[in-house]
Order: C-alpha cells, then structure tokens, then sequence
C-alpha cells in the first residue's frame, strides 16, 4: 500500500472545540492528531470510513447520500 496524505485545512470562525450545536452534528472534536491511516479505527473511526481513506476516497466529488455511507 502506498502512503497517502490526507490535509485538512480549517478555520475557527467561532465557538469552543468540543461544543456541539443541537441539530447541527452529535460528534464533537475533541482534539487533533496526525495517524496513519491503519489506525483510525483505534481513534473512532469506522472501518468503512478507514477503507475508504486507505484507497483514496473512490468517488469523491459524487453525492454519496447520508454519512452513514461513508462510515461516519
């Protein structure tokens, strides 16, 4: 398997980290850490979501419906 890089950019426009606005989303961040991509299911996120990042989110850019469907 090939390494991948994955780069998020984001800016705080507002609020606290951890706070969740009601109806908005019911994940909160709790932090931020760089992992390889054979961990993330160790820090919470689906196998799906971690098969998907391991190939190179296949079909992104395509409405992929609920996040459900991508393991979140």
């Amino acid at each position: 398997m090939e390494p991948a890089h994955l780069t998020f950019e984001t800016r705080r426009v507002g609020g606290v980290i951890g706070d969740v606005t009601v109806g908005v989303d019911t994940r909160p961040i709790r932090g931020v850490a760089f992992v390889k991509l054979s961990d993330l299911s160790a820090h919470g996120f689906s196998d799906r979501f971690a098969e998907l990042a391991a190939n190179g989110f296949p079909d992104a850019g395509s409405y992929q419906g609920a996040k459900a469907n991508i393991g979140l």
